[in-house]
């Protein structure tokens, strides 16, 4: 038994050198005894003049949100919409039961024709009248009339013009009767205002419906409004003057290109803030009413400020760091994570705060989400890197 025990030491021992010796060869021809660099894309910290902005806080919110309601009371027979369903303007959201409107629009319609026949009747005895005065007058003219039967004449001529404008206002109410009916048939068709996505059915078919209830829920789609609530010690900075504000939704990783907000001149008791809103278009149909935004808000003057790109920028627990590529610079190096303060954002670039960097420093923008601490990296130098820094 010992014997046995004692050569399955030594197999376990013989195995063990073999693995290690298989290793050590295997260091050896990758190139002395360490992992292989890791390529990477880098860019260099910058010195530049730009003007101190604040982050703040804010929403995105629709342009446009509606609850669709009816004009008409009236039964539903059909709702060919959806939730979630994207409709444009003009489409049907809801029909309504419209037999007794359609009914009332008929027998107008024939009250019109008796109305016309009226008119033309009216007419003919206008024009019978106007005849017998005529007559009268040229008898007069010959010195043989009856003045009061002229005057009789005259008098059955004003009425017979009376009853023709009432012949003609009575046809022009039921007209117009007849137009609100046409009117109220056509409200009968619930449809979208404008584009956007119904969000929420409030009416189903055969669900009765009374005047002004809401049949959907929609709201547009297209572009969204970042509303930012800043801090009311920035009212001087920001309120009137119109600068530039720099907004991104981290949700979808989106940046969007800065523009001028437009400012609420409204400070809220609660909060001690006001607020202002940007115009974003969505043509990838990806943000969605609700979302955090993020928006950078100028208040200082313009000042020297080192800066990294957005895409360097890494969190863990204690804040923001980078990966610095240090080493000697002619393509390789060592993953130095380094930390730093974000003082402000603007389009691609972040200022920074940081005694651990410098300009001309290299940051790794595209790979650096693999990186471990000291990790050996390979990389190319930007082009627009100096030749002082590739010297460091």
């Amino acid at each position: 038994m010992k014997t046995r025990m004692k050569n399955a030491g030594a197999g376990r021992a013989a195995l063990a050198v073999g693995v290690l010796a298989a290793g050590a060869a295997a260091l050896a021809q990758d190139g002395g005894g360490g992992p292989p660099a890791t390529p990477v894309r880098v860019d260099a910290v910058r010195h530049e003049t730009l003007q101190e902005h604040r982050r703040v806080t804010g929403e995105l919110r629709a342009v446009a949100r509606s609850q669709v309601a009816t004009i008409e009371p009236g039964l539903v027979i059909r709702r060919p919409v959806e939730e979630g369903q994207v409709v444009r303007a003009g489409d049907v959201l809801a029909v309504l039961d419209a037999r007794r409107l359609e009914l009332e629009l008929k027998r107008l319609q024939a009250e019109i024709k008796v109305a016309a026949a009226t008119v033309t009747a009216r007419d003919s005895e206008l024009e019978m009248e106007q005849r017998d005065v005529e007559k009268l007058r040229e008898v007069e003219a010959r010195g043989a009339s009856n003045p009061k039967e002229l005057a009789d004449a005259g008098s059955e001529l004003d009425m017979a013009s009376a009853r023709v404008e009432a012949a003609r206002q009575d046809q022009a109410v039921i007209q117009a009767r007849a137009d609100l009916v046409r009117t109220r048939l056509q409200d009968m068709t619930v449809t979208a205002p404008f584009d956007g996505v119904v969000v929420r059915t409030l009416a189903e078919s055969g669900q009765w419906m009374g005047e002004g209830a809401a049949i959907v829920e929609i709201v547009s789609i297209g572009s969204c409004d970042a509303w930012l609530d800043v801090p009311q010690r920035f009212a001087a900075a920001v309120i009137g003057q119109r600068r530039p504000v720099q907004v991104s939704i981290d949700a979808v990783d989106r940046s969007i290109p800065p523009g001028a907000p437009v400012v609420i001149p409204n400070v809220d008791r609660t909060s001690r803030s006001f607020q202002v809103f940007l115009r974003i278009e969505d043509e990838t149909g990806v943000l969605v009413p609700g979302m955090s935004v993020t928006g950078w808000v100028p208040t200082g003057e313009r000042a020297e400020y080192l800066t990294v790109p957005r895409n360097a920028l890494l969190r863990n627990d204690a804040g923001f760091y980078v990966y610095v590529a240090r080493g000697d610079n002619g393509g390789t190096g060592d993953a130095v994570p380094t930390p730093i303060s974000v003082a402000f954002q603007t389009s691609d670039r972040v200022a920074v705060r940081g005694g651990a960097i410098a300009a001309g420093d290299l940051v790794v923008v595209e790979g650096n989400e693999r990186l471990f601490p000291m990790m050996p990296v390979s990389y190319t130098l930007p082009e627009a890197h100096s030749a002082e820094a590739g010297a460091r």
